[in-house]
């Protein structure tokens, strides 16, 4: 019913050849900055380390956060829940974006139960950390979360011999692109989400020549 597509464009031209083609595109951002102590602020409390209980609460929290936002198509095309799912297993069991490293990720644990916000950290390289999921419940946002959540990653980093943390913006999300600029990151190239119907071609059978 629909194509999408998450590529690393090897031209310019490639974002033009998928408009032709009716694709709607939105470019990530890929931001990088190099780990130094001035990325060292005060986190708080409140924040623990991700473990492997809090899997469930973690794919409702994904689920809520993006609930009706078409961003979040390119991780859950039709925003289920068994979606989120794959999706989170995708990040804490697969190598296509770094191998997941649980004792840099973190969540904000809610007042209540399940969780109000986490970050899924994974390892591109030895010394390179990837911010691969922030996501913070709409009910807590603007109360600081990201950013600890941000600066608890890079303190993690400068502990451990990381050199350099990365991550994925959209180019739509003008307050997380907001958050990074303030913490000095800077981008370095962009990837492309294209997406559009697969549409129906009808075939007209071949008329049989007359005798």
């Amino acid at each position: 019913q629909e194509v999408l597509l998450f590529v690393y464009p090897d031209s310019p031209a490639c974002e033009s050849a998928l408009q032709r083609r009716r694709f709607a595109v939105t470019r990530y951002w890929y931001l990088q900055r190099t780990l130094d102590r001035s990325c060292l602020r005060e986190v708080g409390d409140g924040l623990r380390a991700l473990r492997d209980a809090d899997a469930p609460d973690v794919v409702r929290l994904l689920s809520r956060a993006y609930q009706g936002q078409p961003g979040a198509r390119c991780f859950a095309p039709h925003g289920r829940l068994e979606e989120w799912a794959q999706y989170f297993g995708q990040l804490t069991r697969g190598t296509a974006i770094g191998a997941f490293v649980p004792e840099a990720s973190l969540v904000a644990p809610g007042m209540s139960s399940g969780l109000c916000a986490a970050a899924i950290v994974t390892a591109l390289a030895p010394h390179t950390l990837h911010l691969a999921q922030l996501v913070v419940d709409p009910a807590a946002r603007r109360q600081g979360l990201a950013s600890r959540l941000l600066d608890g990653m890079m303190a993690y980093g400068l502990a451990h011999n990381r050199s350099v943390a990365t991550l994925l913006v959209s180019e739509d999300n003008a307050a997380a692109r907001t958050l990074y600029d303030a913490r000095g990151f800077v981008p370095t190239g962009y990837f492309l989400h294209a997406e559009r119907p697969l549409g129906r071609r009808v075939l007209t059978p071949p008329v049989a020549a007359s005798a």
